[in-house]
C-alpha cells in the first residue's frame, strides 16, 4: 500500500498542478487569445495552451 501511495501523491500534485495552469492561462493567455489559437483541420478552433498547462504539471 505505501509503494500506491509513494506513486499517487505525485501523480495527483501534477494533475492538480496541470488543472490550476490550465485555468490561469485560459483566464489570462501570454500574448492574447488569438496568439494561442489555431484552427485544425477540420476547420474547428483549438487553443494551444493545453501544451503549456501539461508542462507546468511535469
Amino acid at each position: 500500500m505505501s509503494r500506491l501511495l509513494d506513486l499517487a501523491a505525485p501523480a495527483a500534485l501534477g494533475a492538480a498542478a496541470t488543472a490550476v495552469a490550465q485555468a490561469a492561462l485560459e483566464a489570462r493567455p501570454p500574448g492574447g487569445r488569438e496568439r494561442w489559437r489555431r484552427t485544425n483541420f477540420a476547420g474547428r478552433d483549438l487553443t494551444l495552451l493545453g501544451g503549456a498547462a501539461a508542462g507546468v504539471g511535469a
